[in-house]
């Protein structure tokens, strides 16, 4: 029997087009901020790990391209000495130039590499051991922002008073969704990133080993800390994630496959009560969701 598609209408307010498929402009209105909070390519996962879509670089100058998200990011940070405020960091990626802006949180995500013990990124790149400005907001509360601490590789929501580093981005590939998500009995594809998830989770905690077991009988795998954090909805909270392809997700902590790179005894978690992501034993028990 056909299986019996269902699709969310128009993503965003990004519509279809009948012309021909059109280099666009990275200033384009239709890649506007709401539209960058998702990932609208596939996850990069680190070259040295067995999962889909390896990182890849180019360089050009003091310029990177991310050759699977199609990103192209500053070489170097900008660090403004004792850090740039939160207020500032807009105008200094602009000043960069047409379609120089701040990243949002799933770009700055989509650099790290949870391989390298510290920093937590691609050697092509480099870091200093500090946190990232994203752009994204914490919802709910203007006065905390989403940064990633590329020492360890954690994203989280901190203070927009403090001073921190920033690394600019900018589009230039063509972005045109009509809609995200799409479901097929218990399983919900992402047509952005080309993940299909498990919609019904694992009813019990499981530990770590534990959560790779189950998702391996059921012809899946644990994703990736990364891959999840594409579900992470970051205008929303508690749950943090689309309540109506995902519903009844709990607002706790979530199983990834990855390791911390410099201790085998702790694995990275995400938390859907607002989207952080830690590291945590691997004996702890928590729910998983999982992805092929």
């Amino acid at each position: 029997m056909a299986v019996k598609w269902t699709v969310l209408g128009a993503f965003l307010a990004l519509g279809c087009s009948d012309s021909p498929e059109v280099p666009r402009d990275p200033v384009d209105p239709s890649v506007g901020p709401a539209a960058r909070e998702w990932a609208r390519w596939p996850m990069p996962n680190p070259a040295s790990d067995a999962l889909p879509n390896p990182q890849r670089y180019s360089l050009d100058g003091e310029r990177i391209t991310d050759e699977v998200t199609g990103l192209v990011w500053q070489r170097d940070a900008e660090q403004g000495g004792r850090g740039i405020a939160f207020e500032d960091a807009p105008a200094l990626c602009e000043a960069h130039g047409e379609g120089w802006r701040l990243p949002t949180a799933i770009e700055l995500i989509s650099l790290i590499d949870f391989t390298q013990p510290s920093p937590t990124i691609a050697p092509e790149l480099g870091s200093p051991l500090q946190y990232f400005w994203s752009s994204t907001l914490l919802a709910g509360d203007p006065s905390r922002a989403w940064t990633v601490y590329f020492g360890d590789g954690h994203s989280s929501d901190g203070t927009i008073a403090a001073r921190d580093s920033v690394r600019c981005v900018r589009d230039v590939r063509s972005s045109r969704p009509s809609f995200r998500y799409e479901r097929a009995d218990a399983e919900v594809r992402d047509t952005l990133t080309g993940l299909v998830w498990q919609a019904p989770y694992a009813e019990e905690k499981l530990d770590f080993a534990a959560a790779g077991r189950h998702c391996a009988a059921l012809g899946a795998r644990v994703p990736s800390m990364k891959e999840l954090q594409t579900l992470v909805n970051r205008m929303q909270v508690r749950p943090s994630i689309d309540g109506e392809f995902f519903p009844d997700t709990a607002s706790e902590a979530f199983w990834t496959s990855s390791l911390v790179a410099d201790n085998p005894e702790l694995a990275w978690s995400v938390s859907f009560e607002l989207g952080r992501s830690d590291q945590t034993a691997i004996g702890s028990e928590f729910y998983v969701r999982c992805v092929r």
